[in-house]
């Protein structure tokens, strides 16, 4: 048993970084300072992107997001494949090619602030109007119509927190959703009930 203890590797708290630093130093001889030539980009991601690797496809502009994006569908599949894309959008017909090719396998969409708390504002609409049309096809009574003013005011009150204030959304986003749940439990259960 102590020699399969001194057998384990130690964990290293610095993994990723020394990866990272890995490489980034793999397509070095290709720099010119901070400034690595166009005709090198399709090197330079096979070096820097590993299959199944999580990766953020965007650009500080239009032009930017463009390239890279026309510039990773060119990758050989056989060196990159499986990616996990990190994106605002599926907006570019090489979003796709990606999926095609086997570049990517997985797509997680990555909201900027404003568009995920309008996002957030009409999935509630949406959710309001189908509480509505639950009573109707449940065929509740008005003891469940008199509680949906409370579920939109606790739908209304997730809105209302400071939208820069991450922890501030989280806790507004919890407490919102157990205020609805429990309100709604509550009502469905009461005019079953009370019937």
């Amino acid at each position: 048993m102590v020699n399969q203890l001194q057998q384990t590797p130690s964990n290293s708290w610095t993994t990723r970084r020394e990866e990272k630093h890995r490489r980034i130093q793999s397509v070095q001889p290709w720099m010119q300072g901070p400034i690595l030539s166009p005709e090198k980009i399709v090197d330079a991601l096979e070096l820097l992107i590993k299959s199944r690797d999580r990766i953020v496809l965007e650009g500080d502009n239009q032009k930017q997001a463009d390239f890279l994006s026309r510039s990773l569908v060119k990758v050989d599949p056989k060196k990159l494949q499986d990616l996990h894309l990190i994106i605002s959008s599926i907006s570019r017909p090489e979003h796709l090619t990606l999926f095609e090719l086997g570049i990517a396998k997985k797509v997680d969409f990555s909201f900027a602030g404003p568009q995920s708390l309008r996002l957030a504002q009409l999935l509630h609409l949406l959710t309001f109007v189908a509480l509505i049309a639950f009573g109707f096809v449940a065929k509740l009574g008005a003891l469940y119509y008199w509680s949906l003013p409370l579920i939109a005011a606790g739908l209304v009150f997730e809105h209302k927190t400071e939208k820069r204030d991450l922890a501030e959304i989280n806790r507004a986003f919890f407490q919102s959703n157990a205020f609805v749940s429990a309100v709604f439990l509550a009502a469905v259960c009461a005019d079953r009930l009370m019937r």
